[in-house]
């Protein structure tokens, strides 16, 4: 057994357990931590007396606490082209915290795959692209908006309707048994139901002014 101690005051042992033929290196006070260190520094790593422990934190909050200015990395090294979970923290005029799972090539080139951004005001956004998320997002399985058992591929449950904006505003029926696409078109105060994006006579089937109500078909 190597103790250290001060007056008395046990405060560290590194032992040889022959019960379990374990190497122990304990910090025995009750408050403090046990820190690691290379190059002259004391903190790299600590073990907290509550157990936690803390890389680029002396006072862990959680079991595993790391706290540093560069990504969380972890990589799948077996794989042909590896994959890497990255949680990458971005401030600035976006002040948006984006997680990346990231791969690389067959040059071993960095290439983004997808992420997830959360943004000010409790927004959050998924897509592929290297800065912010570009908004596309792919689910396997139905989805649910205000209902936990989803009965369809989308199911919004509420009381304060479905908003789509834009200018116009475009909702399209695809036909996957190929049949024409249908659009259902708000833009400048009239509604239109057609076969394109761009409202007229001839691509029109029905035409309704909200303002003075009159319908064409």
């Amino acid at each position: 057994i190597i103790g250290l101690a001060n007056a008395g005051t046990d405060y560290g042992k590194l032992y040889f357990d022959n019960a379990t033929n374990n190497v122990i290196l304990t910090q025995m006070y009750t408050s403090g931590y046990l820190g690691f260190g290379t190059n002259n520094r004391t903190t790299d790593l600590v073990v907290a007396s509550s157990g936690n422990v803390g890389i680029g934190t002396t006072g862990p909050l959680a079991k595993l606490h790391i706290r540093d200015t560069t990504p969380l990395r972890l990589d799948n090294v077996g794989a042909t082209n590896p994959r890497d979970f990255r949680y990458v923290v971005s401030g600035g005029a976006s002040d948006y915290d984006t997680m990346y799972l990231q791969g690389e090539d067959s040059t071993g080139s960095e290439a983004f795959s997808g992420l997830m951004s959360w943004h000010a005001g409790g927004n959050v956004s998924i897509g592929y692209d290297a800065g912010l998320a570009t908004g596309k997002l792919t689910i396997s399985g139905n989805v649910g908006i205000g209902t936990t058992g989803p009965q369809q591929n989308l199911e919004v449950y509420g009381n304060t309707g479905v908003r789509i904006s834009g200018d116009p505003a475009i909702l399209k029926f695809n036909d996957l048994g190929g049949g024409t696409a249908a659009y259902l078109i708000n833009d400048n105060s009239k509604i239109y139901i057609g076969r394109t994006l761009t409202p007229s006579s001839a691509n029109d089937l029905i035409g309704i002014d909200l303002t003075t109500g009159n319908v064409g078909i």
